[in-house]
């Protein structure tokens, strides 16, 4: 990491064109390991997270697809403060805008975590700093995913009154290297236990199938498929 101290502004920009200039391989899901003991603060640094800090490390972050990123803190064993920087035109520190910040929203109270939409081959920089200028070990998670893609579904299913209907899903995502996770609804109401990638049901309902993006910001992605049961 990039310390906090003199010079901290020049030493990020000089950071960031070497890493234009040799754009490296990011992996989707990534962790490293490092101390801020002995980091400062430059004068004119922003404040991140809304805090003075004082302690300032920095890295860089730079995916190579486009995506959802997840950066935390957790499993760090001091009070962090966490933000995410873009470089914009303009001369010290103006010329940093601040995409997204955190205090405290990790598992442990302490830790921090920021979701934001990532753009391919952006220079991101990533700035941790103590809260109340607190320095230690910093763990810097980083997670990058795309929405799942709806590769097949079950459509226009066709059954004997009475009889059980199989209606199946398949979905991917190229970049996250995790497990997907289904909800079947039925009138916009989940079905209780309906959470894998098949369903067996009784005709004449009419479904719509949700399917979760992989936790990184809780929200739910509407798939625009109306799946229907026809008798004959």
């Amino acid at each position: 990491p990039v310390l906090g101290g003199p010079n901290l502004l020049a030493r990020l920009k000089e950071r960031v064109r070497n890493i234009q200039k040799m754009p490296g391989e990011f992996s989707n899901t990534s962790l490293s390991v490092y101390s801020t003991v002995g980091a400062a603060k430059e004068a004119g640094e922003p404040n991140h997270a809304g805090k003075t800090g004082g302690a300032s490390a920095w890295t860089t972050f730079t995916p190579s697809e486009s995506g959802t990123a997840k950066i935390s803190t957790e499993n760090s064993d001091f009070d962090t403060v966490l933000a995410i920087y873009s470089i914009s035109s303009g001369s010290g520190w103006d010329s940093l805008e601040e995409v997204t910040s955190d205090d405290n929203s990790g598992t442990d109270g302490q830790d921090s975590e920021v979701v934001f939409e990532a753009s391919k081959d952006t220079v991101y920089l990533v700035a941790v700093d103590g809260a109340a200028g607190e320095s230690g070990t910093v763990q810097l998670n980083q997670e990058l995913a795309q929405k799942p893609e709806i590769t097949s579904v079950s459509n226009d299913v066709s059954v004997i009154l009475g009889e059980t209907a199989t209606l199946q899903v398949e979905a991917s995502n190229p970049l996250a290297n995790a497990s997907l996770s289904y909800q079947w609804y039925q009138d916009g109401v989940a079905i209780t236990g309906a959470d894998e990638y098949v369903l067996f049901a009784l005709p004449i309902w009419f479904l719509h199938f949700l399917n979760k993006k992989l936790d990184l910001d809780g929200k739910f992605e509407k798939v625009h498929k109306k799946i229907m049961f026809f008798l004959k």
